[in-house]
């Protein structure tokens, strides 16, 4: 132990004496590392347990989908329960306390104020907030009435909606509030900086909580409560001391299976299951694990090609110093001695590195906020706890290990008589070939990302003369935020009728129309499709499982009123598109794009045929087909293009955008659609103000340059990367 401290102080010395050299590479490797300790910053910013959660014991209740609801769901786990079946599981489920959740937005009304604000909203148990392990900063919080019935009309508050809506009330608790038009008492205060107990790139900052009991879909539907094929409640639950994930995991299925047994058509093929708390939730722990693996890897790569050139400087440094080494094994050092010096040395310029590096990331921001007189719970973000200080010591080690490795295998054995000869032909023949392997890899590095670059840089270049499949020319569209004006999807309707006629009346409208999105929006609506071959005549042990499953693809999915493909000017091919009579109630029906319908039904006709489709966070329906389109992009340029188009009064959302079509670049555009937007509010008697409601106008042109954009982003990304590499 006192001779390797003796080596890093020898070594330290050393790199003194040479200042250009430690400079060099000691700047070089805080670039390298600080991408890498950013990156893993970032993930504990986003994917890192939720300030002021108890994750000790904490876990999700799931579903683990069986046989054919398994190839429909298109994922090993289902996160979302049917209220009925999450009420039967808290009540039996033993050596846990269970509470329930489910997301939704809240129309917040304060006293001696006319607008309505929407707000990010968790609907939750009465023990959500002691079960997750948070204390309320103020007030008592829920009655504990349970879910079974109507609870009081209670609302807890985020700190953030108590500092500026309510001025920092002390005396806020009791304060009455309207939200989605009914008036609530507020019984707590959320502690600073609480957002849920999820976190994630796209978990909302949740800032009110309302009883469960309370949630839209149970006030509008009486039959939700009852309803046992509609899965929209999120389970989580904190175990009791003793009781171990296994013996809880087996409750979950026991209790499961008796549903099962109870109700085979809505839970026959789904098996109960406990799963240990993700921040980003337990059924997108591989996708997530997967994604960070990913960037880890790509920081890492950056940090490879950093420590192979610094590798190589070592190596001439060593060579430069053989004479000495030489003399060091005459006089008895051993290899692993020499081994052990040169190992030194790069432990050295890497904790000086990766120190710089982190006091850039961590102290940068505290210094910043400092000096402009900041403070608030996001400086918390940059505090180093010990699992990245951890993380940021063992990037050390192992970059010492990439910088010194090579120098020492190369000069722990130098020739003695050679070196001491003041002739290193020979040796600087040696240097040159372990340079050039370094050298070889470095450039192995860079070929992939130059491959990237080009593929990129040429679908940008293509991008204008490709067929996307629809007309941008003259396209307009706007966002519409429905969740602004009310939670009744009538009124919603209503209000979307109405624009959509007073917008059909502007002088520059030539069709108008309204979705959910539209091509190239670069926002994935993906769902689950097959073939329904319930109704084949073969008998059912002519098909095997593998191939009734294998017939599930994955398609992009736009919901849709009538007129919305003249609007956007994409061909229909045969049938007919979504009409008026694909309401609420009416048959479920879709429309298919030409590769899809290819793909789904490769030897006939489609018209007529039906299909078995599984939406988001939903059981798998039957729909029939009535018409297909001719191929057009879906999110982004390159993206497999299969898609499907569903009627929008049938599957109803808050985000709609209003399109119309126009002549191009037509300035009067966006004053017609700020006068549509206008009088649909006051049809619908909303307190809403227009900016509440439409905020920006989309073009077809800028839905193009903005794929293009990207295109190039990426090419140059993918540049400068094979540049440092």
């Amino acid at each position: 132990m006192l001779d390797s401290f003796r080596d890093i102080v020898h070594s330290a010395r050393t790199l003194i004496r040479s200042r250009a050299f430690t400079a060099v590479c000691v700047i070089s490797l805080g670039l390298g590392m600080g991408v890498v300790i950013a990156i893993l910053l970032f993930l504990r910013m986003v994917l890192g347990t939720p300030a002021g959660i108890d994750d000790d014991r904490l876990v999700e209740l799931v579903i683990r989908p069986n046989g054919q609801l398994r190839a429909q769901a298109g994922a090993a786990i289902i996160d979302t329960w049917s209220y009925p079946d999450y009420l039967d599981v808290r009540d039996v489920a033993r050596g846990m306390v269970v509470t329930g959740w489910s997301r939704g937005e809240g129309l917040v009304k304060l006293p001696n104020e006319e607008r309505m604000a929407s707000v990010a909203t968790m609907y939750v148990s009465s023990n959500y907030f002691s079960t997750v392990g948070v204390t309320l900063a103020r007030g008592r919080g829920f009655t504990d009435a349970g879910d079974a019935s109507l609870a009081e009309p209670e609302a807890i508050i985020g700190h953030r909606v108590w500092q500026i809506r309510f001025g920092s009330d002390p005396d806020v608790i009791g304060r009455p509030v309207t939200i989605n038009g009914t008036e609530y008492t507020i019984v707590g205060v959320a502690p600073e900086g609480f957002r849920g107990h999820l976190n994630g790139l796209n978990e909302p900052y949740h800032q009110l909580w309302l009883p469960l009991s309370r949630h839209p879909r149970l006030a509008e539907n009486e039959s939700v409560r009852f309803a046992r094929d509609a899965g929209w409640v999120r389970v989580v639950a904190r175990l009791s001391e003793g009781t171990t994930l296994a013996q809880a995991d087996a409750v979950v299925q026991s209790t499961m299976a008796a549903l099962a047994a109870r109700d085979p058509a809505a839970n026959g093929e789904k098996i109960g299951g406990v799963e240990p708390y993700f921040p980003a939730g337990a059924r997108l722990r591989a996708q997530v694990s997967f994604a960070r693996l990913m960037i880890l890897g790509l920081s890492g790569v950056v940090l490879l090609v950093v420590g192979l050139n610094i590798s190589g400087m070592m190596l001439v440094r060593s060579a430069m110093r053989e004479r000495e080494l030489a003399i060091r094994l005459a006089m008895g050092a051993s290899r692993w001695r020499l081994v052990r010096f040169h190992l030194s040395e790069a432990l050295v310029m890497a904790l000086l590195g990766g120190g710089a590096a982190s006091a850039a990331l961590f102290g940068g921001p505290v210094l910043l906020a400092w000096w402009f007189d900041f403070s608030g719970p996001a400086l918390d973000l940059f505090k180093p706890d010990a699992g990245v200080i951890l993380q940021c010591i063992a990037l050390c080690f192992v970059t010492s290990l990439v910088l010194g490795w090579l120098p020492a295998l190369r000069f722990s054995r130098p020739s003695i008589v050679d070196a001491l000869k003041n002739d290193s032909t020979g040796s600087g023949r040696r240097v040159g070939r372990l340079q050039r392997l370094t050298a070889a890899a470095q450039t192995g590095i860079a070929v992939p990302f130059l491959v990237i670059c080009g593929v990129q840089f040429d679908q940008a270049r293509v991008t204008a003369l490709a067929d996307v499949g629809f007309q941008p020319k003259g396209l307009y569209a706007a966002r519409l935020n429905l969740a602004a004006i009310t939670n009744s999807e009538e009124t919603r309707r209503r209000f979307v009728d109405a624009v959509q006629a007073n917008l059909a009346q502007a002088p520059g409208a030539v069709s108008v129309s309204a979705a959910d999105g539209l091509p190239l929006d670069f926002i994935y609506r993906n769902a689950r499709i097959a073939p329904d071959r319930s109704n084949r005549s073969a008998a059912p042990q002519a098909e095997s499982n593998v191939e009734r499953e294998s017939g599930f693809v994955t398609a992009h999915t736009t919901r849709i009123t009538p007129g919305y493909l003249e609007t956007i000017g994409t061909p229909l091919l045969t049938g007919r598109s979504i009409d008026a009579n694909d309401r609420e109630g009416a048959e479920r029906v879709v429309v298919l794009s030409e590769p899809l319908a290819q793909q789904l039904f490769p030897a006939g006709d489609p018209l007529g045929k039906r299909v078995l489709l599984a939406l988001a966070s939903q059981e798998p329906q039957t729909y029939t087909v009535v018409g297909v389109t001719a191929d057009l992009v879906s999110t982004q340029m390159g993206n497999p293009r299969p898609q499907l188009f569903l009627s929008l009064a049938q599957h109803p959302v808050s985000n709609v955008l209003l399109i119309a079509r126009g002549a191009p670049s037509d300035p009067s555009m966006r004053g017609a659609f700020e006068n549509a937007i206008g009088d649909g509010l006051r049809v619908t008697s909303s307190q809403a103000r227009r900016e509440d409601v439409f905020r920006e106008l989309i073009t077809g042109e800028s839905l193009i340059q903005n794929s293009r954009s990207d295109l190039l982003t990426s090419s140059g990304v993918g540049g400068a990367a094979a540049a440092v590499a």
